[in-house]
């Protein structure tokens, strides 16, 4: 076999099969993340986009609070709009805007407690409880 080039290597075995089945859920939370940091993204391009219209400084208050907001400037005369994500804006992502419904919040939406059993079902992981 080795001069047909097949080469068998043993090893320890591997996760895989439970691996896989975890990163199922772990994808449709990475998607529902893609669309979370675009609307982050679009509420502070539209907060730029008035600044820009105003030529004044706008404050962006994401959660309501003026500790954490998020200040979007612009000079007169420019073209450019850049909207830069943060860390502050890192919750907003994981886990939408407070008051979201549940399509607009990402760890809520796919950690739910039957999709966390049904994965553990198929990996036949039994959680031990006294």
């Amino acid at each position: 076999m080795h001069e047909k080039g097949l080469i068998i290597m043993m090893g320890l075995p591997n996760g895989t099969s439970t691996t896989q089945e975890i990163n199922k859920g772990y994808m449709d939370y990475k998607q529902e993340c893609k669309k979370s940091t675009l609307h982050v993204a679009s509420i502070k391009l539209a907060a730029c986009n008035t600044a820009r219209q105003s030529q004044d400084e706008v404050v962006v208050s994401v959660d309501g609070a003026d500790d954490n907001a998020n200040h979007v400037s612009t000079r007169s005369r420019k073209s450019v709009c850049n909207v830069t994500l943060g860390n502050k804006d890192l919750a907003n992502i994981i886990n939408g805007f407070p008051g979201d419904p549940i399509d607009l919040r990402p760890f809520d939406k796919v950690f739910t407690q039957d999709n966390i059993k049904s994965w553990w079902k198929n990996v036949g992981f039994l959680p031990m409880t006294r």
